[in-house]
């Protein structure tokens, strides 16, 4: 899911103030509102803070600030938005704090600092509680923090304050489906769908219609691919790369999608392709990185998932190393990240005996034992098979 970004020259007309007179800093701030190029925007809003003296008022830096975070996040330099936004919201509260605790909120939500993104919008919401876009993103960051039933909450809102925005109806059906609730999520996706071709909505959106229109089939396909109909869901993702050969998304669920099917070297070829498109695609990492691993690249494999830890602490990455440092005897190191799964995300058969084999290694066979009878429990082969053995160590 995508944070729903303003664009500067979309903020214009909740921007003007009494700042724009004849001076240097007005005339900067004012040229970056109207400027359509994001770096352009930049260049104009650096210029107007460098410029700002004490006839210009406190207020406009702060929406200043808060306007070159925005244009920052456009970029995806989310590191540049929070300094931005940090530096806006230390001037004092006023009218643009909002705005402000949403571009920093945004900022760490791209992060996957998920906690801090969601106190920032929480705080953005009290002051506008019933903005359509703060709603949205704060759906956005409790669905990527696995959150989903408190998701839902702020998508609903999002769908009652903004009515027109095509994304709503999306990210809404995105919830239902990780919720289970697959078919209401596949009546929302065609809801939207409908929408692109009969309203002026798509008019709104930081990307053209047909790009929108791939992001749609992009979710179709996820939801066919939970109903178990891969045939659909491959349909779909085909779909989508055929409108938008840059949606990096298509080509990654493609990729797990012909992984699952055995068809290994078309799945390496949407994961590499992924990854041009977005270097920082946690799941093309991790997906291509299990590739390696089937095939005993196991160098190359932990190069790809410690690439997909650098990003974020992805639960099933740190399971993939861990079989990998397995396989290399590098026990303890396989030891270390089954903790931190264990940590993260509840245990499954796979995990438990793995970790059984990490403890064998290392000479604690009570402890390995005790996971092979576990994952024997939950229905691992292996799991029993290393119970069984585990015995008569």
């Amino acid at each position: 899911m995508n944070m729903r970004i303003l664009s500067v020259c979309l903020l214009l007309p909740l921007c003007t103030t009494a700042a724009f007179a004849e001076s240097q800093f007005a005339y900067w701030e004012m040229k970056g509102m109207k400027e359509q190029d994001v770096n352009a925007q930049i260049t104009c809003f650096v210029n107007a803070i460098k410029v700002w003296g004490e006839a210009d008022s406190k207020e406009s830096l702060v929406l200043t600030y808060a306007l070159l975070g925005s244009a920052y996040l456009e970029l995806g330099a989310a590191d540049n938005a929070l300094e931005s936004a940090n530096r806006a919201l230390k001037l004092g509260k006023c009218k643009s704090t909002q705005l402000a605790y949403s571009i920093r909120g945004m900022a760490y939500g791209i992060k996957h600092r998920y906690e801090k993104g969601i106190s920032d919008l929480t705080a953005a919401l009290a002051l506008s509680p019933h903005e359509a876009s703060i709603n949205a993103n704060l759906c956005i960051t409790y669905a990527e923090a696995e959150n989903y039933e408190k998701a839902l909450v702020f998508c609903d809102n999002a769908v009652k304050f903004g009515p027109d925005n095509i994304e709503n109806f999306t990210d809404r059906g995105h919830i239902y489906v990780e919720l289970g609730e697959i078919d209401r999520g596949l009546k929302e996706f065609q809801k939207a769908m409908e929408r692109v071709s009969d309203t002026d909505s798509a008019k709104n959106l930081l990307n053209s219609g047909m790009r929108y229109k791939s992001l749609v089939y992009t979710r179709m396909g996820n939801a066919y691919f939970k109903k178990k109909d891969f045939k659909a869901a491959l349909e779909n993702y085909k779909s989508a790369i055929r409108i938008s050969s840059r949606n990096a998304e298509a080509y990654w669920r493609r990729g797990m999608l012909y992984s699952a099917a055995g068809e290994d070297a078309l799945a390496q070829k949407d994961f590499d392709q992924a990854i041009i498109l977005d270097l920082d695609c946690v799941e093309a990492y991790n997906g291509r990185g299990y590739l390696f691993f089937k095939k005993k690249e196991y160098g190359a494999a932990l190069q790809d998932f410690n690439r997909a830890l650098a990003i974020t602490s992805l639960p099933s990455a740190r399971l993939h190393r861990a079989l990998c440092y397995l396989a290399l005897k590098r026990y303890k190191s396989a030891l270390s990240d089954l903790d931190k799964f264990f940590a993260a995300k509840s245990g499954t058969p796979e995990a438990y005996n793995a970790r059984g084999e990490a403890y064998r290694g290392t000479g604690e066979r009570e402890f390995a034992l005790d996971d092979f009878n576990t994952a024997c429990r939950l229905g691992s082969k292996q799991g029993c098979l290393n119970a069984k053995s585990g015995r008569k160590f």
